[in-house]
């Protein structure tokens, strides 16, 4: 409970213009963090066994392998309670119809991982240098819960999840997109691992099984060998479930990180409210004029369908592809844009993405990656101009990006 407290207090002491934000993060931390005191109590209850009392030779062995079991499911729990930041710094090229520049980007990012719960929140910008002054061209703040299905399948193939982002992007017209919403994500881990993987998973294998019978009698299984033995610290079943559920759900957690190839699929619905300015040239009595329109702001609903790749041949090197659809709700997905004269400018209303990266570690906590995104979208902002011809005056329809940054954790 006190690393969440502390995780709290440093997040808002660094983003202290999003609190209500932050607010509801740590709600989450304090919720996670109640399920780990229960492995913690029941190890102050075990390893409090004084083997210098009247025990069997017996006993005393049973409570010491006893011991090893719980510190060892305490270390890791301990471990995957904390939580984990990464930031970056980094060069980028833009490219688009009107411009090539290139500018500046960096972020941090913040994960809090208790299986089945996973909390993630980042922040990214981007910004040039121009006439001695800084531009803010792309940023980013993005919280996101989800929550596997531990009684679905593997408890990895099915989650739920829910998010809040804001961003902006000046090479596509956006100076303002706030999206709420959630879904479901489907995933298939392969049973394939890296070495950390599989040397986790030969460690667990060594450590023995406990439960009890329906009379409450405690059995040990080892290697598909299994007796009743004695329970000196009288462990009721309870806690004996509570024990062995953490070492399920340690399993769970190593495939999750060490897994060699993940597929998924999202499946999601959200709440856009979106605030655009459009610039273009356009020809004005012979002569090409740049033309500026702000444009109301917008709320819809949408869907979100986007299939991912993650591919970790090892623990120090990662590749993820992810290409996705957004498109409006079925009853509002064509939009129309009408002139003055009654010239129609048809579209259907869907963005089209992809993102490709690469992460390369040389080191536990230092790494370089690459990233690369294509940004289509069919029916931007558009507006046919007061003027003779009602010009259309269209936003930026694609983007591509590509950055580099060097990557440190913390």
């Amino acid at each position: 409970m006190l690393s969440a407290y502390f995780s709290c207090r440093q997040l808002i002491s660094m983003y202290n213009f999003h609190k209500n934000s932050i607010a509801i993060l740590c709600l989450f931390l304090f919720s996670v963090s109640s399920g780990f005191s229960q492995i913690e109590s029941i190890a102050d209850k075990v390893l409090s066994v004084d083997l210098s009392t009247a025990l069997s030779e017996e006993d005393k062995a049973e409570v010491e392998e006893f011991w090893k079991l719980i510190r060892f499911l305490r270390k890791e729990e301990r471990k995957e309670n904390g939580m984990e930041g990464n930031g970056r710094f980094g060069f980028y090229g833009n490219q688009t119809d009107f411009s090539d520049i290139f500018t500046v980007n960096g972020g941090t990012s913040f994960t809090k991982e208790y299986y089945p719960v996973d909390l993630d929140f980042s922040v990214y910008f981007e910004t040039i240098f121009r006439s001695n002054q800084f531009q803010e061209n792309v940023s980013n703040i993005d919280i996101s819960f989800d929550y596997s299905s531990p009684n679905i399948g593997d408890g990895l193939v099915l989650e739920s999840f829910v998010f809040l982002n804001r961003s902006n992007n000046a090479y596509l017209g956006i100076d303002q997109r706030y999206e709420v919403g959630g879904g479901f994500i489907f995933n298939k881990w392969i049973d394939s691992y890296s070495e950390p993987g599989i040397a986790a998973f030969e460690e667990l294998d060594r450590q023995p099984i406990y439960k009890t019978d329906e009379e409450g009698n405690l059995i040990k299984c080892y290697q598909d060998a299994c007796a009743l033995i004695n329970n000196p610290k009288q462990l009721s079943k309870g806690e004996i479930k509570t024990i062995e559920k953490s070492r399920s759900r340690y399993k769970k957690v190593i495939k999750k990180r060490h897994s060699k190839l993940r597929l998924s699929l999202i499946v999601g619905a959200y709440y856009e409210l979106d605030k655009s300015t459009m610039s273009d040239s356009i020809l004005i009595d012979g002569v090409e004029t740049l033309v500026t329109e702000s444009f109301n702001a917008t709320h819809e609903m949408k869907m979100e369908f986007r299939p991912g790749i993650l591919f970790r041949p090892t623990h120090m090197f990662k590749i993820k592809l992810s290409p996705f659809i957004k498109t409006a709700m079925p009853w509002n997905f064509s939009d129309t844009v009408i002139s003055p004269e009654g010239r129609e400018d048809l579209r259907d209303d869907y963005i089209i993405n992809l993102v490709a990266s690469m992460n390369a570690n040389f080191s536990q906590n230092m790494a370089i990656s690459l990233r690369y995104s294509f940004n289509y979208e069919n029916s931007p902002q558009r507006r046919f101009l007061p003027i003779p011809g009602y010009p259309l005056l269209l936003g930026q329809q694609a983007h591509h990006s590509f950055n580099m940054s060097f990557n440190f954790g913390f």
